[in-house]
């Protein structure tokens, strides 16, 4: 006879043994798709500056970006 606890605690142990496997590049790639970029410096406003980022791509900026900490980028030409 097989406890039910233990069939349990076995779905509770491979459910977060799947979600565990998520990848890094897709936690990026989320991560990416919410920072807010903008040529205002009013959207900024309240923010604590966390990093200057340079890049000619707006890929690798929202990637520099994210790595750096922030959410926001505040562009200049």
């Amino acid at each position: 006879m097989i406890k039910s606890s233990l069939i349990s605690g076995a779905a509770v142990l491979l459910a977060t043994a799947c979600v565990s496997t998520a990848g890094a590049e897709d936690l990026e790639h989320f991560a990416m798709s919410h920072v807010r970029l903008s040529t205002d410096p009013s959207i900024a406003v309240g923010c604590g500056r966390v990093s200057h980022v340079t890049d000619d791509s707006l890929r690798d900026l929202r990637r520099k970006v994210v790595r750096s900490g922030g959410n926001t980028a505040v562009l200049s030409f």
